[in-house]
């Protein structure tokens, strides 16, 4: 029986025919050595390129994410696609009786949420001052892991506070500082999760210094014969959290000190999905109502 990687990524590169437009060899070629990705002709109809687009899109992520565009306007040259499916499962499994738990919301108000428990959980737990939070490293199948960043309170700006502090270097030495972390038996509590969603990125673009992509782009390493400009860019992310693992397409109050005998993320908390293989992050994100 063969086992399938818990991590699939796959880009491919739809190309419109309206035009005799060609990419560039160098660009075609990388993208065949390094994705195996050949170009694909988009259609002269909108609707056809919009489940052409969707239907590739649900196979590379197990059908979790069915669709990422509605519509593909005429003039559009191309359409870059990329997609990651994440199917890790914890190394160490949480008790299989359902519970549910009050979790705190960034407005101080409660909901109770199905929760994964268990009390005598194997956890690397630190402290990390760089970050000023919490954070517990849960291993995962596929040479990978799930880290959850408690920061000091359930405050909106805490939570912000931890986000500005999550530069590359200073996730990446978290990383290397949790693996030196010894394992102890934890009594855990996690909420269950399922995100989805959805981002409009044109705005985001501009505003980390990109707009050059949308009004005056140098792309000739990708189309050299005439100018592209950007028009439309898009994201959008499953995440589900349960007793099998992660798969991805925080009412309690914490002394918060460096040690702790339980670690609880019923208040919202930062995520990341580590990947070893890589040296990198596959998702980043923030839970603030389960």
């Amino acid at each position: 029986m063969s086992r399938r990687h818990p991590l699939t990524h796959s880009p491919t590169f739809p190309l419109s025919p309206t035009s005799d437009m060609k990419l560039s060899e160098s660009f075609t070629n990388q993208s065949m050595q390094f994705y195996g990705a050949d170009p694909v002709k988009l259609t002269n109809s909108s609707e056809v390129n919009v489940e052409m687009i969707n239907s590739w899109v649900a196979k590379q992520t197990n059908n979790k994410i069915k669709e990422l565009v509605d519509s593909v306007p005429a003039h559009t040259e191309l359409v870059l696609l990329n997609a990651v499916y994440f199917n890790g499962q914890w190394k160490m499994k949480f008790d299989e009786n359902s519970k549910k738990s009050p979790f705190v919301k960034l407005n101080g108000d409660t909901v109770k949420v199905p929760v994964l428990y268990s009390a005598k959980y194997k956890l690397a737990m630190q402290y990390v001052p760089a970050l000023m939070a919490q954070v517990a490293m849960f291993p995962l199948s596929g040479e990978s892991s799930l880290f959850i960043l408690l920061p000091p309170t359930a405050k909106l700006s805490d939570l912000q506070l931890v986000e500005g502090k999550m530069t590359d270097r200073a996730v990446s030495q978290m990383v290397e500082q949790m693996n030196q972390v010894s394992p102890q038996a934890t009594e855990v509590t996690l909420p269950k999760i399922k995100l989805d969603v959805r981002t409009e990125m044109n705005t985001m673009l501009r505003k980390i210094g990109l707009s050059e992509l949308f009004d005056s782009a140098n792309l000739c390493g990708l189309y050299p014969d005439n100018e592209l400009l950007l028009t439309d860019a898009r994201h959008r992310a499953f995440l589900s959290l349960t007793e099998q693992g992660v798969e991805a397409g925080a009412a309690t109050s914490l002394s918060f000190s460096r040690s702790f005998s339980s670690f609880s993320a019923l208040r919202p908390f930062l995520m990341i999905l580590w990947s070893d293989q890589a040296k990198a992050p596959l998702f980043v994100g923030r839970v603030t109502e389960p």
